[in-house]
């Protein structure tokens, strides 16, 4: 077993980022090459940092990651807050 399959936070990243993906599957057609194509990768970047940084030696280094999936889950829900403006989604 991976050290990140013990942690919760990677658990919940990965539910969140099928949420995206789910979502992403919604958006327009011509916006496939660009705005859900940026929440997919947004959204996996969460998770792939969590997992990244538990191999880490060291807790800075790990929590160096950590931050780094912290920016990408404010990028995934700043493209949500604008498919939600451009009426692609709502906020439900």
């Amino acid at each position: 077993m991976f050290r990140f399959e013990g942690l919760d936070i990677w658990k919940l990243a990965l539910e969140y980022c099928n949420n995206c993906y789910d979502i992403a599957k919604t958006f327009p057609s011509y916006e496939m090459f660009a705005l859900s194509d940026q929440l997919r990768r947004a959204a996996i970047s969460v998770s792939n940092n969590i997992v990244e940084g538990s191999g880490s030696d060291s807790d800075k280094l790990f929590c160096r990651y950590l931050n780094i999936a912290i920016n990408s889950i404010y990028e995934s829900v700043n493209i949500l807050i604008f498919a939600e403006k451009r009426g692609y989604i709502r906020e439900e």
